[in-house]
């Protein structure tokens, strides 16, 4: 869920953006509106927004410097304007209202899916996995997959939905796919010294001398990222 932030000109037009677009995303929560920085600095004081929407600007105003690395919604004054980068887009306000929610759904949804991945290398850089390894990659992108769909509980069944999806995207075949995520959790498992697989031993709930199975590794962190 990104914490949004919203400057804006008209008051009466962002009301209406929010109803129309905003209020149908369910990965945004809105903690701010304001048209001045000093409005912004005191909104901001407790919760901190990890994404800044400007409402009717073709520029963006001056940010603290601790803002000016995130996500960053452009809805701009112009007829036709439309600029997507990697945590940047521009949309014109002229814009039908499904265009802007669906656009800014898969934006939103993209930057959720950077955050995640972020937060799963830590987790695997704590637990001592090997990134030069592709099955860490392969591992990364099947924790990924196996949250967004969490729901269906896919990683109950890797080799069905979870493993085939690492394949495809990777150009490669799933019994690669299943043999390097293995050996990917071997490698982290048997780099541990005597003392440092406590590590991995607690945070899997393991028995000493249990090695952990790539399903038990995906469920947990998969639980770990939802929390």
């Amino acid at each position: 869920m990104h914490k949004l932030f919203i400057f804006y000109k008209n008051f009466e037009e962002v009301q209406t953006f929010i109803n129309k677009v905003l209020g149908k995303i369910d990965t945004i929560r809105i903690i701010g509106l304001s048209n001045s920085l000093k409005e912004f600095y005191l909104s901001t004081q407790k919760i901190k927004p990890d994404m800044i929407l400007f409402f009717d600007f073709d520029e963006i105003i001056s940010l603290p410097l601790e803002y000016r690395n995130i996500p960053i919604i452009m809805i701009s004054k112009k007829s036709t304007n439309f600029r997507k980068s990697e945590n940047r887009i521009t949309i014109s306000k002229k814009e039908n209202f499904a265009f802007m929610q669906k656009t800014l759904a898969e934006f939103t949804e993209a930057q959720n899916l950077e955050v995640l991945r972020k937060k799963s290398i830590e987790i695997l850089i704590h637990l001592g996995f090997i990134f030069k390894h592709v099955g860490t990659q392969y591992l990364i992108d099947a924790i990924l997959y196996s949250y967004t769909h969490r729901n269906t509980y896919c990683f109950e069944n890797l080799e069905k939905e979870v493993y085939p999806y690492v394949a495809q995207k990777h150009n490669t075949k799933i019994k690669n796919v299943k043999w390097s995520i293995t050996r990917a959790i071997n490698s982290m498992y048997l780099n541990h010294t005597t003392k440092s697989i406590q590590i991995v031993y607690d945070y899997f709930c393991l028995d000493n001398f249990e090695k952990p199975t790539p399903k038990l590794v995906i469920g947990m962190i998969v639980n770990k990222l939802g929390e």
